[in-house]
């Protein structure tokens, strides 16, 4: 029997929650139904396991058991339905989890003069965010050179509209690489913050600097293990964010808009 591709295995296992017992039975039983004795030599799992296995497909909308034979759910069924029932109960937690967030941030609250010591080295996709969340609030303007940045903007674009927020007029300026194509969410994300985009044949780092002095330089990180290897400093300095600002503010015009 040829085993499926490992590439489904990993689809099934990483996007739609099976683990790969799972994933190589509902594999086996797209091919043909069988009784529940089958399964095991069919899949190559463990006779011990198939029951459970079994019940966990039946409770995730993948297999039906008529009680004679089993038989996997088309995908162009299982897996919309699966991704439906993923997302309801990801709002679900991240309703709890606002809810624990405001307890927490009313009972840990810190004396308002706490800051960060600069410079800051960041590591990871979160200690990013978090600065985001730190600083975006505070500023009225904020200008943007993107790069490598880009190529994990799929990560941000959620991250940095909930850190910029609603209700307060704020100016973002952002230059891109004249070979970026941008994508429907990058639109999407652009007309929600009113940002203006240009592009530049200059060769960019990425770079954050605000109205309040705040800066963030983006590193590369090749030793980096995480799915989103990301690296930044960040300094708080009036002299060295003027100076980005003034730069910025050369090439600015000097680019075509979006």
């Amino acid at each position: 029997m040829v085993e499926a591709p490992l590439d489904e295995i990993e689809l099934l296992r990483r996007f739609f929650g099976l683990n790969q017992y799972e994933a190589r039975v509902y594999i086996a039983l797209l091919k043909r139904p069988m009784s529940l004795g089958a399964v095991s030599g069919a899949a190559k799992i463990p006779k011990p396991r198939v029951y459970d296995v079994v019940r966990s497909l039946e409770s995730k909308g993948f297999v039906r058991n008529s009680g004679v034979e089993l038989q996997a759910i088309n995908p162009e069924v299982a897996l919309p339905a699966r991704r439906a029932a993923l997302r309801a109960a990801f709002e679900e937690e991240d309703s709890r989890r606002h809810q624990a967030q405001i307890a927490l941030i009313d009972s840990l609250k810190v004396s308002s003069g706490h800051t960060l010591r600069e410079p800051v080295i960041l590591r990871g996709f979160e200690q990013v965010v978090a600065l985001l969340y730190q600083v975006l609030p505070q500023s009225t303007q904020v200008m943007l050179t993107l790069n490598k940045a880009l190529e994990a903007r799929a990560y941000f674009r959620e991250a940095v509209k909930g850190a910029v927020g609603t209700g307060q007029q704020r100016r973002i300026m952002a230059l891109i690489p004249l070979d970026v194509k941008l994508e429907r969410e990058d639109f999407e994300l652009i007309e929600t913050l009113g940002a203006q985009v240009r592009l530049t044949a200059g060769v960019l780092l990425d770079t954050m600097v605000t109205d309040t002095d705040d800066v963030i330089i983006g590193l590369p990180d090749p030793s980096s293990t995480q799915s989103v290897p990301v690296v930044a400093v960040y300094v708080k300095d009036h002299a060295f964010a003027s100076s980005l600002r003034d730069t910025f503010k050369k090439v600015w015009p000097t680019a075509s808009a979006i």
